[in-house]
């Protein structure tokens, strides 16, 4: 997480934004990491 979010400066809006973009970075490189081992 970023520091704006640790410090809740950022709206909920943002908040919710910048976790699905984080979980979605995530999914996606596991992902590509199985599909490397296969």
């Amino acid at each position: 997480m970023r520091e704006e979010t640790k410090k809740r400066i950022m709206s909920k809006e943002d908040k919710k934004t910048l976790q699905d973009n984080e979980y979605n970075k995530c999914t996606k490189w596991i992902e590509e990491k199985d599909n490397g081992q296969k």
